[in-house]
């Protein structure tokens, strides 16, 4: 197993419990009040996780309150205020009567189970945003984009309207107890209301699995870094690279060598990438002349042209601030597990004729399309620091057809000094970051399946 937990397995335990729970309620008796009182307390609990996680999936007060204050919102909008609203009224007041805090009886243990796979939902949703709603990665734009929420929403609702209507039967087991009827209905709420916003929120949100995968693959914003499999490690390694760079581009100053290292990761990765597909592509039966791996290596080696470019041009750069050692770090470790896992063919080894790792292979695809993202967001770190005239390079370098200030440029050149950096230097770099997200688009769309795995798989087994 990988050891990490995803959104979409946390929903899905989630549901299976509630299935669960419907299934023990209509074909068993509750053994006594107490049981009943520990169901209804249980029942009560999921309907407030429910509610807590639909905020969070909406947007929290901050869109909820925009929501209800705008004139006209998308339709899956507005029928998720109405959940909330529903969901609220049920929950809200607690079921009392002294009952303690442990579960006694199938029900209550199921649905506790739900509400507590539900809760961890919502934590993992919050780690993408800090206290004030400032993202803290790349993933945190997902959660806005509308067919995201919206599948989010739908599986919520779906589970939510299964929980609505055992209602009515938890009902009818706490008075075969010898609950009275008053008191049986202050301690299951009514859910009529809760049952038909859920449903609406399902019906409307039902087209929107086109974004489910991304969702259901969600995990912690910062998550710990695995070290049980050297592709696991590979994979978290180059996540983390991932969330690095587009935490460079919100940081003001940072130094080129920066820069400079995720250069030599596209260097790295699109260079050991491209051998271990030609290795695959001549020696996987599976694998057609002009099936998925065999069309990517033509765009990988453009790109990883492209970024041996990018590094060429960033070596003469200087800026005043230094690089990231932890960076750095990250980088060399990856050119070794690279080394090991898919060495040149010429060497021998894992990228030999009948040892290719498919999962190796899925990881690696996803390294290489995240790598576009690097290169916007490495192009948005040059263009700052060109701005701000924090980009320096060797006077000798600098021609005088580059440079404005020419009679400035002859005492630097004697002087051995440095200047800055000439405007066409910056655009050369520019189109060298240009040249690596086209060729990385071209790459392999979302929709496709991943190199290496087996035909009608789209996602990539867990190592032995």
């Amino acid at each position: 197993m990988t050891g990490r937990t995803r959104y979409g397995d946390l929903l899905h335990d989630a549901a299976a419990r509630i299935g669960a729970a419907e299934w023990l309620l209509a074909a068993e008796r509750l053994p006594g009040p107490l049981a009943g009182l520990h169901a209804a307390h249980a029942y009560r609990d999921l309907l407030q996780a429910a509610h807590r996680h639909g905020w969070h999936l909406l947007g929290g007060d901050a869109r909820l309150a925009a929501l209800r204050s705008a004139g006209r919102v998308d339709p899956r909008d507005a029928a998720a205020v109405r959940f909330l609203d529903a969901t609220g009224a049920v929950a809200r007041r607690s079921v009392g009567g002294g009952v303690s805090s442990p579960r006694s009886g199938p029900i209550a243990e199921a649905w506790a189970a739900a509400a507590y796979r539900l809760r961890l939902a919502s934590d993992l949703l919050a780690t993408h945003r800090d206290p004030g709603g400032v993202a803290r990665g790349p993933a945190a734009a997902l959660l806005d984009q509308p067919a995201v929420r919206a599948v989010g929403l739908g599986a919520l609702a779906r589970a939510t309207t299964v929980v609505a209507g055992a209602a009515d039967p938890l009902a009818l087991r706490l008075r075969e107890t010898g609950v009275s009827w008053p008191r049986v209905r202050r301690l299951v709420p009514r859910t009529a209301d809760l049952l038909a916003a859920s449903e609406l929120l399902h019906r409307l949100c039902s087209g929107s699995s086109g974004a489910a995968g991304e969702l259901a693959s969600l995990e912690v914003a910062r998550p710990p870094l695995r070290t049980d499999h050297p592709v696991h490690e590979l994979a978290d390694r180059l996540a983390r690279l991932h969330r690095g760079a587009w935490q460079l581009a919100r940081t003001r100053d940072v130094g080129v060598a920066c820069l400079l290292d995720y250069a030599a990761l596209g260097v790295v990765l699109h260079g050991h990438t491209a051998a271990l597909l030609g290795t695959q592509g001549a020696t996987d039966a599976e694998m057609t002349p002009d099936g998925p791996a065999a069309r990517a290596i033509g765009p990988i080696e453009r790109a990883g042209a492209a970024w041996k470019e990018t590094y060429r041009r960033l070596r003469g750069l200087r800026t005043a601030t230094p690089g990231s050692p932890a960076l750095h770090g990250d980088l060399m470790r990856v050119r070794d597990l690279m080394r090991d896992l898919a060495p040149p063919p010429a060497t021998g080894g894992a990228a030999t004729a009948g040892t290719i790792d498919r999962l190796l292979l899925a990881t690696l695809n996803g390294g290489v399309r995240s790598l576009g993202d690097i290169a916007g967001w490495n192009a948005h770190v040059l263009d700052d620091l060109a701005a701000r005239g924090q980009l320096y390079v060797s006077a000798a370098t600098v021609t005088s057809d580059q440079v404005a200030d020419r009679e400035a440029l002859v005492p630097a050149k004697l002087h051995r000094r440095v200047v800055r950096v000439p405007p066409v230097q910056i655009s050369a770099l520019r189109d060298c970051y240009q040249t690596v997200r086209a060729s990385t688009s071209s790459v392999m769309n979302p929709g496709q399946p991943a190199w290496g795995l087996p035909r009608g798989r789209t996602t990539a087994p867990d190592p032995p």
